[in-house]
């Protein structure tokens, strides 16, 4: 009666589904919460950027392009 374990498994398995999903989810939760960012009060200095070197433009054409 092998059947009988077919449609019993059929039937469990969106219920098992369902309960690993919470237990994922719980987990997960938990993972999130404890981890607690402790910032200092004091205030950090920023670096100072980097200058850009930036290219000269170049010319505009003085004749028109022909394709």
């Amino acid at each position: 009666m092998w059947y009988y374990k077919v449609i019993t498994g059929i039937l469990i398995f969106p219920w098992s589904l369902a309960l690993l999903m919470v237990a994922a989810s719980v987990r997960h939760r938990r993972l999130r919460t404890a981890r607690v960012i402790v910032l200092s009060s004091a205030p950090r200095e920023t670096p100072q950027g980097m200058p850009l070197g930036l290219p000269e433009p170049s010319p505009a054409l003085s004749t028109p392009l022909n394709a």
